[in-house]
């Protein structure tokens, strides 16, 4: 982050705003803190919201995720906290506030980084956002809100306003999902983690829903066995890299498509995938990998989607189809607590192990886990978590865990919301912060 002009030093009512076009400065926040403290200073404008902040560097700037916001009386001031404390100030517009005004009245400390919030009480979705770090006040450029209805408002227009097509290539995928819904979707990134027979579903689902932008990420070259659940690969894309060939026909399908590729196993590339993604899915066989989206999806603030299914055959041979769908809001839940892990013990040494480590125990084939895979089954399953989005993305859904399963042609549909465990180490950080 490179600042245009500015000046450091302590005397705030001189402080300057810096316009940094070359990078993003992003809020995200829990639906739980957002909600809390918004109603708060609504009903008494008076009310200021305050706390901590942590960054996360994504493509093209800089994102500030927020676990917890306090309500208070009065406004926090830098000389109150510690030097190199990070916090937020979130207030209503009084008598035409600003937000640079806001931080001119905290005087945070030069080694602070505070931002200020300030919503408009007379325009619904319009904000102004100020980031002081360093001795530079910076303008604050989006704010999202994870959770129901997936809140995204830009600091110039509020609400997205992109035209809705009425005739055209999109026309009735905008027209079944109305102008709200198609906005977001059309300007959501997905982060896809597993580019085998779900994952490929999925992206193709996606792509044509009108996903602008799509991170795939699968470490796995496609095989022989994998074409008959794999739409859209052919016989010359066996030996490449699963992400590179479903990319290919990805963008002949769709050219405006954004397909960036990761061909590594995403426990060892965590610390690159930084991007401002709306959801990350998993599509994967292995409990390390569900792991590591988890944890990503925590760390980010992201809506996670797991997707699998299953064929399997009792002792008598009866054959019985099943899919779990499981949509987990970060502050709600994760793949441990809400369902659980087959094998915790070596799925978490998998997921901490350094880089080459040797895998632990037994290998078992996969056809001693399941019968095999379908392609209807495994559409099923990915059309169901989809829909799952679409309705958090709606404000008709939270975190939600839908089981579908077949058994002698009978077919059972489960599903409920769900809350993370009082005992899950890797919620219990955000549940204790929110």
């Amino acid at each position: 982050m490179t600042p245009v002009a500015g000046i450091k030093g302590p005397n705030m009512s001189q402080l300057p705003l810096v316009n940094a076009s070359e990078s993003h400065h992003g809020l995200v926040l829990s639906h739980g803190p957002w909600e809390q403290a918004l109603r708060a200073i609504l009903m008494d404008p008076g009310l200021i919201a305050a706390g901590s902040i942590r960054a996360v560097s994504v493509s093209g700037g800089t994102e500030w995720l927020v676990d917890r916001l306090d309500v208070v009386t009065d406004l926090p001031q830098g000389s109150q906290r510690w030097p190199l404390t990070n916090w937020i100030i979130l207030s209503m517009e009084r008598s035409g506030q600003t937000a640079m005004q806001v931080i001119q009245q905290a005087r945070p400390r030069q080694s602070q980084t505070v931002v200020a919030v300030v919503l408009n009480g007379h325009e619904r979705g319009k904000w102004e956002g100020v980031v002081h770090q360093q001795g530079h006040c910076f303008p604050l450029q989006s704010l999202r809100v994870v959770g129901p209805g997936m809140l995204a408002l830009d600091h110039q227009t509020g609400f997205p306003a992109e035209p809705i097509p009425e005739q055209g290539r999109w026309s009735r995928t905008a027209g079944a999902l109305g102008a709200s819904l198609w906005r977001q979707v059309r300007s959501s990134h997905v982060l896809l983690v597993g580019c085998g027979r779900n994952g490929t579903l999925a992206a193709w689902q996606l792509a044509g829903l009108g996903v602008s932008h799509l991170t795939l990420v699968d470490p796995d070259q496609l095989e022989l066995a994998n074409l008959d659940a794999m739409p859209g690969m052919a016989l010359d894309d066996v030996g490449q890299f699963k992400v590179l060939a479903l990319a290919r026909h990805l963008v002949e399908f769709n050219p405006d498509l954004l397909v960036h590729c990761q061909p590594e196993p995403v426990t060892e590339i965590l610390a690159r995938l930084r991007g401002r993604f709306q959801l990350v899915i998993s599509c994967v066989d292995q409990e390390a990998a569900r792991l590591a989206v988890s944890w990503l999806s925590r760390e980010l603030l992201i809506p996670h989607l797991d997707i699998g299914t299953s064929i399997t055959r009792d002792d008598r041979g009866q054959t019985e189809l099943s899919g779990d769908v499981r949509l987990l809001l970060p502050s709600d839940g994760c793949v441990e607590c809400v369902g659980g892990i087959a094998v915790r013990e070596q799925s978490l040494y998998e997921f901490a192990a350094p880089r080459g480590s040797l895998h632990r125990g037994e290998p078992i084939a996969w056809h001693q886990q399941r019968a095999g895979s379908l392609g209807h089954l495994n559409g099923v399953a990915v059309g169901a978590g989809l829909e799952l989005w679409l309705s958090l993305l709606r404000g008709t859904t939270s975190s939600f865990w839908q089981r579908i399963a077949w058994s002698t042609a009978t077919c059972r549909v489960d599903g409920a919301t769900v809350q993370a465990a009082e005992d899950c180490p890797h919620c219990r950080p955000v549940r204790e912060t929110a």
